[in-house]
């Protein structure tokens, strides 16, 4: 079977995630202007305007973030299940139905562990693929990328957890407590958007390179091919 093209799919869900960085650092910023208003508000250092400014900033930028986190999901999903069925497609048996590179994410604690095997399946098994035959393939010390990548994304999803039950509190120490976990969250978050970048386009070179090493593969089957024609005639 043949490979197909992912390149144009790693290459929008690598843009999706700038954006996606770019909304994280706008909601830092506000969370930053919010803490500082609820400290004056406390201290009755404050006035309605910006209070209301405080709270359409944030709508504002809540919307936005989710309709861009939805957009992030259906992107990098779709990198995602085209790169395992790749792996199948290049002939490993092993490799389960590409669709479960996509609900994997979505069943509870099997998304705990499930799709970073699926993402590091993808990233070390395309390298081993495009090693040279009779070169002893060595595991990539770089895949420690991966578990810092996984780490950092469920410890955003626990402080983010954390800081919406405090935002669901009834005192001013809950709300600047909610807050200000809410802003570490998006800090944290940042970081496996950038490794998810860099793990993206990683696997984006790999995958290019045995699309490559099968299209000459082709190529030298069709010239075979023709030699052959040519000698029996």
């Amino acid at each position: 079977m043949l490979l197909k093209d992912n390149t144009q799919r790693a290459k929008q869900a690598q843009t999706i995630f700038y954006v996606v960085i770019g909304t994280l650092i706008l909601s830092v910023l506000s969370s930053a202007y919010q803490y500082n208003l609820i400290s004056r508000i406390e201290i009755g250092d404050y006035n309605e305007t910006e209070v209301t400014l405080s709270d359409t900033l944030d709508t504002v930028i809540t919307l936005f973030g989710i309709v861009v986190r939805i957009i992030t999901i259906v992107l990098f999903l779709n990198w995602l299940r085209r790169a395992y069925g790749n792996l199948s497609r290049a002939g490993l048996k092993h490799v389960d139905d590409e669709r479960k590179a996509v609900w994997a994410w979505f069943i509870p604690f099997m998304n705990f562990v499930t799709p970073y095997k699926i993402v590091k399946e993808i990233y070390t098994e395309t390298k081993r693929l495009i090693t040279p035959k009779g070169e002893r393939y060595k595991l990539d010390p770089s895949t420690s990328i991966l578990v810092f990548w996984w780490a950092t994304l469920i410890i955003s999803g626990v402080v983010g957890n954390i800081a919406t039950r405090l935002l669901n509190g009834n005192t001013i120490k809950d709300i600047k407590s909610g807050i200000l976990f809410y802003g570490i969250s998006d800090i944290i978050e940042i970081i496996p958007a950038i490794l998810c970048i860099l793990i993206i386009k990683r696997i984006s070179a790999d995958e290019q390179t045995l699309l490559r090493m099968e299209e000459a593969m082709l190529v030298e089957k069709q010239q075979d091919s023709s030699n052959e024609n040519l000698v029996s005639e």
